[in-house]
């Protein structure tokens, strides 16, 4: 403003119009840019451009300056560190009202805490959850204490859950495990280290469903080599269901190999598969390095959880069905590239079985 006051000054006492003030800042500045120093000699000059620059710096510094503190709060969240917030609240009355929250359970949703301004409970919905719902923050902020707060809300309420830990917190498994006991909840706990049902993650769907939960494992860089592979998988599957054999993972690795699956046409005494088993030895080539894959997992330290012919088997239908608390324990720690493999294997199942809840 003083800038705008002092131009203004100059143009009455020089009887300057303001086209005439332009060109003189337009000569100013170039001959500055150019290097030529001697115009901040002319004191006249500067009289006339100085209230423009420092105009111009005002308004480069009102544009920036939202952005610099932005940058510098977003910086101080990403080390951990936060401004002390006073609340119209007291911390006492929010422990107060937070102690007498004795469940998440809600009708239609999870209370997931206090307002701290309000006093009044916050509550998540399962509508707007299912919407997808995206927790950040630091370590200790509590990102698995509102989780759970979910967990108990679904536990309490009677829905069935699935819960896919991506960290591997045998902990947090089986506190759940212990509460959906105490609910009367069935509870299925799989997990790569320790104690574990078996899991059969190509149980659900048709074979075309099958086939492309086996396919998403892995990234294709050419799209030939995934079209030969579709196709190798759904004749696969084709055969084993025509001879209604249920297949699980360890059934598929076995099958896989064309040899297998002569020796099973001869068993069965099916003249009719032996020309599509013939096209698959074609293609066999071309597939080697997925069936390899699969081979590895399922001959693994981990390969005994799909073995589904002893034992007690989870199946996601059948989890659904009984209304359970399916918690699935992934350690990428101790199995970096199985706990990736297996993951993408179960979000597909769970995809597969919302799409069957479809029709």
């Amino acid at each position: 403003m003083g800038g705008l006051i002092l131009s203004g000054v100059v143009w009455m006492a020089q009887s300057l119009s303001p086209l005439q003030i332009i060109k003189i800042n337009h000569m100013v500045f170039s001959s500055l840019l150019r290097g030529n120093w001697a115009q901040l000699g002319n004191a006249y000059l500067l009289l006339i451009t100085l209230p423009q620059g420092m105009l111009l710096a005002s308004l480069i510094r009102f544009f920036m300056s939202p952005r610099n503190e932005l940058q510098k709060k977003l910086k101080k969240i990403s080390e951990g560190k936060s401004e002390a917030k006073q609340y119209k609240i007291s911390q006492k009355a929010i422990d107060k009202k937070l102690a007498a929250i004795k469940t998440s359970a809600c009708e239609g949703g999870s209370i997931m805490g206090i307002d701290c301004n309000t006093g009044e409970s916050v509550t998540l919905m399962d509508k707007a959850a299912n919407m997808h719902t995206l927790a950040i923050g630091t370590t200790g902020s509590g990102k698995t204490t509102s989780i759970c707060n979910i967990v108990e809300s679904a536990i309490v309420r009677g829905l069935p859950l699935f819960y896919v830990d991506g960290k591997g917190d045998n902990q947090l498994a089986h506190s759940i495990g212990n509460f959906a006991k105490q609910q009367g909840r069935p509870f299925y706990l799989f997990s790569m280290v320790g104690e574990s049902v078996k899991y059969n993650p190509i149980a659900l769907g048709g074979i075309t469903s099958k086939k492309d939960r086996i396919i998403e494992l892995r990234i294709w860089s050419e799209d030939h080599y995934r079209k030969i592979a579709e196709g190798y998988l759904q004749t696969v599957f084709s055969i084993l269901d025509s001879f209604t054999i249920e297949p699980d993972l360890m059934t598929l690795s076995k099958y896989l190999h064309p040899d297998a699956l002569y020796d099973l046409a001869r068993e069965k005494q099916a003249q009719s598969v032996i020309g599509d088993i013939e096209s698959l030895e074609a293609k066999y080539r071309d597939v080697s390095s997925l069936i390899a894959e699969i081979d590895n997992m399922t001959k693994s330290e981990i390969g005994h959880l799909f073995d589904t012919r002893s034992g007690t088997v989870l199946t996601l239908d059948k989890a659904l069905e009984e209304n359970a608390i399916v918690y699935f324990c992934l350690q990428p720690l101790a199995f970096p590239a199985y706990a990736e493999c297996l993951g993408k294997l179960i979000i597909n199942d769970l995809k597969a079985l919302a799409a069957e809840q479809l029709q």
